[in-house]
């Protein structure tokens, strides 16, 4: 069982490490070459996260 933990944990940071190198490599190449920015989809995602945070927020409120 232990060894299965501390698997799981290098393959997490393996595939965090190469979802941080994507970012990277695509902010590179965004700074090369400029796009416009999706307003609409980015206000999107963030009204849903600010719903998500509230949500969270409010069973932190009500407690255990």
């Amino acid at each position: 069982m232990r060894r299965s933990s501390i698997l799981a944990a290098l393959v997490n940071a393996v595939v965090l490490l190469v979802a941080v190198g994507a970012i990277a490599w695509e902010a590179v190449r965004r700074f090369s070459e400029p796009t416009p920015v999706a307003e609409q989809t980015v206000i999107w995602v963030a009204m849903i996260g600010i719903i998500i945070n509230t949500g969270t927020a409010l069973l932190f409120l009500s407690g255990p």
